[in-house]
């Protein structure tokens, strides 16, 4: 596997990053550069996954955003409705659907993972039944 030199991977990673951001402030190039630079000098290039992770979170977080995995047992046909449903009770300016996945095994119903606030939403049948379930025993 051929490595690439320090100077075309640190080229590199500023041109994603300002084709991601779409920076046209100059100061924000600058600090993104002394930034990139700062990690390229103390070698620590290999956490900038983990910092751009980071960041997204936070930056989701403070501007009420919700990235969501949706598993239902059924194709879910008004989508829109139930956004917005879960805009409004939960507070959120935005939400993105990363992924809607389809098990049978819920009987009915559908299953909500909420990825920055680390909660599940779960208003499957199976659920329901488990619960009613566990109230006899």
């Amino acid at each position: 596997m051929k490595k690439i030199k320090k100077k075309k991977k640190k080229k590199n990673i500023l041109e994603l990053f300002n084709l991601i951001l779409n920076i046209n402030n100059i100061n924000k190039k600058k600090e993104l550069f002394y930034f990139v630079n700062l990690l390229f000098e103390n070698n620590r290039e290999m956490f900038l996954f983990d910092i751009a992770k980071e960041y997204i979170s936070l930056y989701e977080k403070n501007n009420f955003l919700e990235r969501i995995e949706i598993i239902s047992s059924y194709k879910i046909k008004n989508i829109l409705f139930l956004k917005n449903y879960l805009k409004n009770k939960l507070n959120l300016k935005e939400i993105y659907i990363l992924k809607e996945k389809i098990d049978k095994k819920l009987i009915g119903g559908f299953y909500i993972k909420l990825h920055n606030q680390k909660k599940e939403i779960n208003f499957s049948i199976i659920n329901k039944l488990n619960k009613f379930k566990q109230l006899l025993n």
